[in-house]
């Protein structure tokens, strides 16, 4: 018995070894099996632009701090827990512009900033805030108890209070 023969799966009965249904279906199964083999490349391809593209936005931060950045496939560059002075030092560097700030949501003394830069998403995550700035603790009454809230007050706020 021919050993190539006992490892491949018989042609069912009704489709003869050589016919021109079978060659189609191989070309089929081929067909799509190139195309997977394709799409996986470009995939590979974008996520090695997306590198090269980070790449090129670290080059301008400076290098002490490119240990504090993480790097998210979706696009987005991390720096964590900056002091002040450095998270203005990345901020120059970006040229974003405008960048939103919020409370960071594990530490409310601290502030996150976010702005997109060549259409990555730059995080300064838990940053220090700037010296305008200010952690006003508070009681807020709820039903049955009060809860002790932080927050951020920064010069210029209007509801500084």
């Amino acid at each position: 018995m021919n050993s190539d023969a006992s490892n491949s799966t018989p042609a069912p009965a009704n489709v003869q070894p050589g016919s021109s249904l079978l060659n189609r279906f191989k070309l089929k199964l081929r067909s799509q099996y190139d195309s997977q083999l394709v799409s996986m490349a470009n995939a590979h391809i974008d996520a090695i632009k997306k590198l090269d593209a980070a790449a090129e936005l670290l080059a301008r931060v400076p290098e002490h701090l490119i240990e504090n950045c993480y790097f998210y496939g979706v696009g987005q560059l991390d720096f964590d827990n900056l002091s002040r002075d450095d998270a203005l030092a990345v901020m120059r560097a970006m040229h974003a512009g405008q960048w939103t700030k919020s409370l960071n949501s594990s530490r409310p003394e601290l502030i996150d900033y976010e702005a997109t830069v060549d259409g990555f998403k730059i995080r300064l995550w838990a940053a220090g805030p700037p010296d305008s700035c200010r952690v006003i603790e508070y009681d807020e009454p709820v039903p049955a108890t009060t809860i002790k809230r932080v927050r951020l007050v920064c010069k210029g706020d209007e509801e500084a209070q």
